[in-house]
C-alpha cells in the first residue's frame, strides 16, 4: 500500500451561472476528444495503473473507480492496450447501455435487461460501514454475473468513433433490507473475465477496498486540513499537498495494520526511536526490552492524541492517530534539539 501518483489541477475560469442551451452547443463539449475534457483524468489514472503493472508484472493491478469513472473511452483505452496492462473495475452510472448480440449487431435488450434475465449465482453478506448519517449494518446481496459486449456510442465520427468493448457486468441486489431503508444495489463493470474470478463476489471484495480512499481523503481534510491552506501560488500548494499525501498515507497505514495485524511488532509502523519515545511520553517509564505490539503502540499513540481508551470505546480512529503522531514528532524534534544543544 502506498502513494504511486497524484494528479492536481485547477480551473482557469469559474462559471458561476448555468449555461444556456446555445452556450453548451457553442462549447461543443460533446464534440471534444476525451483528452480535452476534465474527465480525461480517469484515463490518465488508468494509464498510471498500467505503468505500475509493468513495474510489477507478477502482481495483478486493478484500477478501481466510482461512478464518475463510467466512461466508454476508458473501457476502449484499456481494450486497445497491448502487453502487460492493468485491469479496471468501475461502479456503473449508466445501466441502460446498448449491447451487441452474438451476430455482431445491436441487441434489442439493454445491458440491465440482459443481466436481469440471469438467475442469481451467489449470495454474499458483509458489513456496510457507517456513512452519510447512517449507522453500519449487515448487508445481504444476491449476485448476477454476465459477460457482454457493449455497443459503441452512436453519433461519434472521425477521431471520436469508438469500437465495441467486451466487459464483465455484476449486479449486486440487497435482499431483505431493514424496514424504511433503501435496498443497496450496485452495478459493477470490469475488464476481468469470469474465468479469472474465483467467484462473482471477488468483484465486490475488490470494490469494497475503494472505501479506503474515502478514509484517506478524510484524513487529508480533517487531519491535515488541506482545505484551509492559503498559500499564494499553485506550486507551493502542490508541494505542500505532496507532503500531506505521504503523511495521510502513513496514518492510514497505521490504522489499517492496527485492524488486520494488531499482534505484529511495532517496527512495522515505527522506527526504534519513535516507539521508544512514545513509550516514555505515555507511560513515563523507560521503554521495555521487548518490542511492544502494534496494538499497544497504536493505543499509546491515540492516547497521546486525546483518545480515552475506555473499556467500551470503539477502536481509535484516524483523527486521534493524526493528533498523536503530530505530538510525537514535535516531542522527538524537541528532544533531539536539546540533546544536540546541551549534550
Amino acid at each position: 500500500m502506498g502513494i504511486y501518483d497524484d494528479y492536481q489541477w485547477f480551473r482557469k475560469e469559474l462559471k458561476t451561472q448555468k449555461q444556456s442551451r446555445k452556450e453548451i452547443t457553442n462549447d461543443s463539449l460533446h464534440k471534444k476528444h476525451i483528452s480535452e475534457k476534465e474527465t480525461g483524468h480517469w484515463i490518465e489514472g488508468y494509464k498510471k495503473s498500467t505503468e505500475l503493472a509493468n513495474y510489477c508484472p507478477d502482481t495483478q493491478v486493478i484500477s478501481v473507480s466510482d461512478r464518475e469513472g463510467d466512461i466508454y473511452d476508458l473501457f476502449e483505452c484499456a481494450e486497445k492496450k497491448n502487453g502487460i496492462k492493468a485491469d479496471w473495475l468501475v461502479r456503473m452510472k449508466c445501466i441502460k447501455r446498448a449491447t451487441m448480440n452474438i451476430s455482431g449487431y445491436r441487441d434489442n435488450l439493454h445491458l440491465n435487461e440482459r443481466v436481469m434475465q440471469i438467475c442469481p449465482q451467489q449470495i454474499v453478506e458483509f458489513t456496510l460501514p457507517e456513512g452519510r448519517g447512517q449507522p453500519s449494518r449487515k448487508v445481504q446481496q444476491e449476485l448476477r454475473l454476465a459477460r457482454l459486449t457493449l455497443h459503441p456510442p452512436t453519433g461519434r465520427r472521425g477521431k471520436l468513433r469508438c469500437s465495441p468493448v467486451t466487459v464483465t457486468v455484476l449486479l449486486a441486489m440487497e435482499i431483505n433490507p431493514p424496514e424504511n431503508v433503501k435496498p443497496l444495489t450496485w452495478w459493477l463493470m470490469s475488464s476481468v473475465s469470469p474465468d479469472e474470478l474465483t467467484e462473482p463476489a471477488q468483484l465486490i471484495q475488490w470494490y469494497l477496498l475503494r472505501w479506503q480512499i474515502e478514509v484517506f481523503f478524510k484524513i487529508l481534510k480533517s487531519g491535515c486540513q488541506v482545505e484551509k491552506l492559503q498559500l499564494e501560488t499553485f506550486e507551493r500548494t502542490r508541494n505542500c499537498l505532496a507532503l500531506y499525501l505521504i503523511i495521510a498515507w502513513r496514518i492510514l497505514y497505521i490504522s489499517s495494520l492496527y485492524k488486520v495485524e494488531p499482534e505484529g511488532t511495532s517496527t512495522l509502523i515505527f522506527e526504534k526511536k519513535e516507539w521508544e519515545y512514545l513509550w516514555i511520553l505515555v507511560e513515563n517509564t523507560p521503554p521495555p526490552e521487548d518490542i511492544p505490539s502494534i496494538r499497544t503502540s497504536v493505543l499509546m499513540l491515540a492516547r497521546l492524541g486525546g483518545y480515552l481508551a475506555r473499556k467500551n470505546d470503539s477502536p481509535p480512529g484516524p483523527k486521534s492517530i493524526w493528533s498523536g503522531l503530530m505530538r510525537l514528532m514535535l516531542s522527538i524534534n524537541a528532544i533531539e534539539i536539546a540533546k544536540n544543544t546541551y549534550g
